[in-house]
């Protein structure tokens, strides 16, 4: 249990300090984390198609369902923060966020014992309680909504929390792009 909420945790509270030093310790310290916890994690290299294809789908959907006047969180002061920002972004977010809103959260809503419980296995209220938890995560609560279920849905059709997170890294990368590419620093 601590392997996914330590690393969610820490992932949270660094979130609050703010600066380019904030954002290298919250890379720094994550990386980190997930390094000494990987083995129980049983990640395995996995990449496909839907997988690519959802994260497409989750950032133009993330794009048109920000709201335009939502005050942007995040504006680069200097390059370092704007790097540290893209790495935290782009390889911690999609990691930390679906080990514990897609690994952790259905299974221990099902058993208690949740490490018996297969990784994809939901019910009807952990696939609703686990797109909340996602949704409050974030302060673009409709967007953070739809993109949940979409990924709930990949992980139960695959079965495969790498098919999630790549989903999520594809997303966060096509994000970036468009971020940078027409200053909509709100999308955040």
């Amino acid at each position: 249990m601590l392997e996914y909420i330590l690393p969610f945790s820490i992932y949270i509270l660094t979130g609050f300090l703010k600066g380019t030093y904030a954002l290298i310790i919250k890379f720094i310290v994550c990386s980190i984390i997930i390094a000494f916890f990987w083995k129980k994690y049983k990640l395995r290299t996995y990449t496909s198609y839907i997988s690519i294809l959802t994260g497409l789908v989750i950032a133009i959907l993330w794009i048109v369902l920000t709201p335009k006047y939502q005050i942007a969180s995040f504006i680069p002061s200097d390059y370092l923060s704007l790097i540290f920002k893209i790495m935290n972004f782009v390889f911690i977010a999609p990691i930390i966020e679906e080990l514990i809103t897609r690994s952790f959260i259905p299974r221990i809503l099902i058993n208690s014992d949740y490490e018996k419980i297969p990784v994809g296995s939901m019910n009807l209220s952990s696939f609703i309680l686990s797109t909340v938890f996602f949704t409050i995560a974030h302060k673009q609560w409709i967007a953070a909504a739809v993109v949940s279920v979409i990924l709930n849905l990949l992980l139960l059709k695959t079965k495969r929390i790498e098919s999630v997170i790549t989903g999520h890294f594809v997303a966060n990368v096509f994000l970036v792009l468009y971020i940078i590419m027409t200053n909509s620093w709100n999308l955040w």
